[in-house]
């Protein structure tokens, strides 16, 4: 939001509402200026303006000091004890997502990433590009999302899908297999149960191990 207002305010432009902001974040921003802000219909001036918006958010992005949410080193120190291979896709740039995973302090626990050098545009497609660099198929894995057209994607390549509330709401966030408040809430069974319509499918934790 404060990367919209910036622009908004470089451009001469009206701040964007909250809202329309939140409910775009996954559309490309290309979309946002021309079809939702109406800003211009230039192709070019759209071009240029997507382009000056992604150096402020790069910037601010990199600027700021990333701390993991509540429970997640945890989560994610318990699946690599598992050997359960983790992704993280993102369309920000490489630099900017080392940059974060080490300030949260789970860089070595994500060694596989996607990201804007990949070159794919659609959420389904960053999803399909993650399964094939873990070598797993999307119908065995878990996607975790705080947005309600990931969770949408996830479901379109046969994932399960865990929502965090945060940036939306339960409500919003009703299609998924799983909504939590923050990962201090998940447990081993809770993401084997997902998979209880497929058991063969299920990731194969120790459960002797969790107890």
């Amino acid at each position: 939001m404060r990367t919209w207002k910036q622009l908004a305010d470089e451009l001469g432009k009206e701040v964007p509402d909250e809202d329309i902001v939140q409910h775009a974040y996954h559309l490309r921003p290309e979309r946002i200026v021309q079809g939702i802000l109406r800003w211009t219909d230039n192709w070019r001036e759209v071009r240029r303006i997507v382009y000056r918006q992604s150096e402020i958010y790069r910037e601010r992005f990199l600027a700021e000091q990333h701390r993991p949410t509540t429970g997640l080193l945890n989560w994610l120190q318990l699946l690599h004890r598992y050997d359960m291979p983790c992704v993280v896709f993102s369309r920000m740039d490489r630099l900017s997502v080392h940059k974060a995973l080490s300030d949260m302090g789970v860089e070595s626990l994500f060694p596989v990433r996607v990201t804007a050098e990949d070159e794919v545009e659609t959420a389904i497609q960053y999803l399909l590009v993650a399964c094939m660099k873990l070598k797993r198929a999307p119908q065995k894995s878990v996607v975790y999302e705080d947005n309600p057209r990931g969770i949408l994607a996830a479901h379109e390549v046969f994932s399960k899908a865990v929502a965090l509330v945060g940036l939306f709401r339960a409500y919003d966030l009703n299609a998924a297999d799983l909504t939590i408040e923050d990962f201090e809430e998940l447990r081993v069974m809770n993401v084997r149960r997902l998979f209880s319509d497929q058991e063969e499918l299920a990731p194969q934790f120790e459960l002797d191990r969790w107890r």
